[in-house]
């Protein structure tokens, strides 16, 4: 049986997908685009979906698609390395198709009539918000379970690279997540990762002994299997996180930061690399996402 399209219906169906897709991508992929960019990648979806009201060969659907994909990734979530856009594409065009599915499948089990053609789904006026909205709240569920596994994820022992500012000058060295760290600074109750103390002397003079730290230098008590007792931290202004990942560095920054001084040298593994810090890992969501 034909069916009517209404442009607007068209267009307002496939914006809401394309930003719940576009959404799901940077979760997946941990990327924290701004909503502007978002918003204009929806944009492009929804334009782009009255490629339906064309008679193509699958050839040519194929290259529009791809063509599609590319540019979306590149508004949403540009510029990146080649490799990494490529992930990323990959990842946003399996979504699509997973989506794509879901609707033709909430089509034929609710009746409403419909629309598919040259890769894209028009759902009948009287049922699209409906199904939009099952969407959006399966997006956000899905959304808040890849948060929790990154979180859980971000616990592992892995290394990243570190910016340490104190009073301007900042130390660039490598650190790795300890998921037995669960120091906290007393008073603000915020995370405490621990430094070498060599390697902050070698940076900062000894911390402990000059007044000009004084103000910045904080007790935390601490509790392990050999016993308890006190270790002195120190507030440094802001510490920079990069982690590697197969979708690119992800960065995040906490201001106010505080790292405790350790006595001693962290004994890596003979096939590690050497690192200075052990993150704490609540720090790994604790700070913001530095946004490029």
């Amino acid at each position: 049986m034909p069916v009517t399209i209404y442009a607007e219906y068209l267009f307002a169906e496939n914006f809401i997908a394309g930003l719940m897709i576009l959404r799901l991508t940077a979760c997946v992929c941990g990327k924290n685009p701004g909503w502007l960019r978002l918003l204009s990648g929806a944009v492009m979806c929804g334009i782009f979906s009255f490629i339906i009201l064309l008679n193509l060969s699958g050839i040519t659907t194929l290259i529009y698609e791809v063509l599609f994909v590319a540019a979306v990734t590149a508004v949403s979530f540009a510029p990146l390395p080649v490799r990494i856009f490529l992930r990323i594409g990959m990842v946003f065009y399996c979504i699509s198709f997973l989506l794509g599915g879901a609707a033709m499948a909430v089509m034929y089990l609710s009746g409403e009539s419909g629309a598919v053609n040259n890769g894209f789904v028009y759902i009948g006026a009287a049922g699209y918000l409906i199904v939009l909205t099952g969407g959006a709240a399966g997006a956000f569920m899905l959304i808040s379970v890849l948060k929790f596994v990154r979180q859980r994820n971000e616990q592992a022992h892995e290394t990243a690279e570190l910016a340490i500012d104190m009073k301007g000058d900042v130390l660039y060295c490598t650190g790795k997540v300890d998921s037995a760290n669960f120091l906290k600074e007393p008073v603000s109750g915020r995370p405490v990762s621990l430094i070498s103390a060599d390697v902050a002397r070698q940076r900062w003079g000894d911390i402990l002994a000059e007044d000009a730290w004084k103000d910045r230098v904080r007790a935390v008590p601490f509790q392990s299997v050999g016993g308890s007792g006190i270790i002195m931290a120190v507030r440094c202004d802001s510490l920079t996180i990069d982690r590697r990942s197969a979708f690119g560095h992800r960065k995040i920054r906490l201001q106010d930061a505080w790292i405790g001084l350790y006595d001693g040298d962290f004994s890596p593994g003979k096939s590690e690399e050497r690192f200075a810090v052990l993150i704490q890992p609540e720090m790994l969501y604790e700070g913001s996402t530095v946004k490029k």
